[in-house]
């Protein structure tokens, strides 16, 4: 399929615990909208690894940090993680995530 949004299993078991507002469920939805259609946002790079799409990027979205990966080529959309800006995560798992992405 084309221009689709994937979450990874584990934003899926996630999301019930951030306790997102209406607001915040709602400005995912755009956001997953947009990114679906090709938009990345105001997103950045945070993990370079020479495909098309850059990398690893990140989006903060109502206090939340999206990271996602991009397939230019379908439009695809991977959703590697959601999470509070205010969560700090220590240096061996951000490198975990990197690995698993």
């Amino acid at each position: 399929m084309k221009g689709e949004v994937y979450l990874t299993q584990g934003v899926n078991e996630a999301l019930p615990f951030l306790r997102l507002t209406p607001d915040q469920i709602e400005d995912l939805d755009t956001a997953f909208t947009a990114l679906s259609q090709g938009d990345t946002l105001e997103s950045r790079i945070v993990l370079s690894d020479g495909t098309p799409a850059g990398g690893l990027r990140e989006l903060d979205r109502k206090d939340l940090r999206i990271f996602f990966r991009m397939d230019p080529e379908n439009g695809n959309v991977m959703i590697a993680e959601i999470r509070p800006t205010s969560y700090i995560r220590s240096p061996a798992l951000e490198k975990e995530l990197a690995v698993s992405s």
